[in-house]
């Protein structure tokens, strides 16, 4: 009989994490010092007004009254989209932002929509949340001209999707510059990935060969950091050595 194995994974220790952390610490001291209300309750009773102006009585959320604007808010406060393809990777964070007091909002599957439309309304409007936590199905159709930090927390294979979530906010609406940075870990599969697609005459090459596959349902296949470490690196190992020692 096996046990039942259930580690506190969400507690892993990531340098990644611990550098978004930092530097989320350093913007919210800088927001600190830009907006200091006389009355806190005024934010959270905004907030609120906000929420039920975005949900009606049966629950069921209303897009169409829900009109992002850049005037609603402080303009001089830091707000920061931290992006990850990995709901594990996005728990991790989540954890430890939470015990350096840094208040966030996410937008992620599976999360409903009317709570991402919420959780987005708190990010905008609510000078205390400075972070954006996301995932690729909310990258699509969002004004986010008022952020002006975006963290990939791990290279994109797809260059769409990158494209897609760094111009959420680099829109017309922006008025500040948008400092993006995309993290990878030296000396592995993400540091090769970053060489590869920064050598445009072998990317081009690699999406020419990929274009033509497809899913058996004829729809675009979607590539990940997975698919790269797959068709990129290991197919150049000629041979995995092992320890015969047992």
């Amino acid at each position: 009989m096996q046990d039942n194995w259930d580690p506190d994974w969400q507690s892993t220790s990531s340098s990644k994490v611990a550098y978004i952390v930092e530097k989320l610490k350093a913007l919210q001291e800088a927001n600190s010092k830009v907006h200091c209300p006389p009355d806190g309750n005024n934010n959270s009773l905004h907030t609120e007004n906000l929420l039920s102006e975005i949900t009606d009585s049966k629950g069921s959320v209303q897009v169409h009254d829900f009109k992002m604007s850049t005037k609603t808010h402080d303009t001089n406060l830091e707000k920061v989209l931290v992006f990850s393809q990995f709901l594990e990777h996005i728990h991790v964070i989540e954890q430890q932002l939470a015990i350096a007091g840094i208040k966030y909002a996410g937008m992620y599957s599976p999360m409903h929509a009317s709570n991402k439309m919420k959780s987005l309304a708190m990010f905008q409007h609510d000078p205390s949340y400075t972070v954006l936590l996301m995932d690729g199905s909310a990258a699509l159709g969002l004004d986010l001209s008022f952020v002006t930090h975006v963290f990939l927390m791990e290279p994109i294979w797809d260059r769409s999707m990158e494209e897609q979530v760094v111009s959420r906010a680099h829109r017309m609406g922006a008025t500040r510059p948008i400092h993006v940075e995309t993290l990878a870990m030296r000396g592995t599969i993400e540091e090769q990935m970053l060489e590869f697609l920064q050598d445009a005459d072998e990317c081009r090459r690699f999406l020419k060969e990929e274009a033509g596959k497809s899913e058996p349902t004829g729809a675009r296949t979607q590539r990940s950091l997975h698919d790269f470490a797959e068709s990129n690196y290991l197919s150049h190992l000629s041979f995995v050595r092992t320890n015969s020692k047992m």
